[in-house]
């Protein structure tokens, strides 16, 4: 079991934006050594088409070269419109350091807080 160290919010961003806020999201958690984090992109119920966003997270996910799984969150963490990511192991990162940062994670947003202040833990939002 992972504790969860980061997420992100993409909620009313463009394409564009979200890929370079994912990308830059995904290398950072890596380099800080961090294993599990959310994505949250929403579930596109208001938007057309239908789930953009979602879809190309889903894509961009299976490129990224840090990531080894990733699955829809659980209702508690957003559902459908978040996504769990695993990262893939950082060798240069000492357990020293992992541990530091696990300790000061942010936690992560419940459902019902997706669209709430996210900026109590700036240092965790990294677009």
């Amino acid at each position: 079991e992972y504790r969860i160290m980061a997420y992100i919010h993409l909620h009313h961003r463009t394409l564009d934006q979200a890929r370079t806020a994912v990308d830059e999201f995904l290398s950072k958690s890596f380099d800080r050594g961090y294993r599990f984090v959310i994505i949250i992109h929403g579930k596109g119920d208001r938007t057309t088409p239908k789930a953009q966003l979602k879809s190309f997270v889903f894509h961009w996910l299976k490129q990224a070269e840090p990531v080894l799984a990733f699955h829809h969150a659980m209702p508690y963490h957003g559902g459908a419109g978040a996504t769990y990511v695993l990262i893939r192991k950082n060798r240069n990162v000492s357990p020293e350091d992992l541990e530091n940062a696990a300790m000061l994670a942010a936690p992560p947003p419940l459902a019902n807080d997706c669209y709430g202040a996210y900026d109590e833990y700036p240092e965790f939002l990294y677009a």
